[in-house]
């Protein structure tokens, strides 16, 4: 079962900055707006590191090595636990 930090001055859960946000219909069409520009910026970015990799794992061991990567560096990228850039 999830525990929520309520807020210590409100006693809200989410704190002055929801307080804020349901006082200000404009300010949470603001926020929501930000959140989906994030959302879809983090798909792209996504959708474009998944491609690197699809490329990446297509090259031979000797192109790999030219750019400082080995076949394992590209599994782990697949594998999604290299870190990231």
């Amino acid at each position: 079962m999830a525990h929520i930090i309520q807020h210590p001055s409100s006693g809200d859960p989410c704190g002055a900055a929801c307080a804020a946000l349901r006082r200000s219909p404009t300010l949470a069409a603001q926020h929501t707006g930000s959140l989906l520009v994030r959302l879809v910026d983090r798909w792209f970015d996504w959708q474009e590191r998944r491609r690197a990799v699809a490329s990446l794992g297509q090259m031979d061991d000797r192109l790999l090595k030219d750019m400082g990567l080995s076949r394992a560096d590209v599994d782990s990228l697949r594998r999604g636990s290299a870190h990231r850039v």
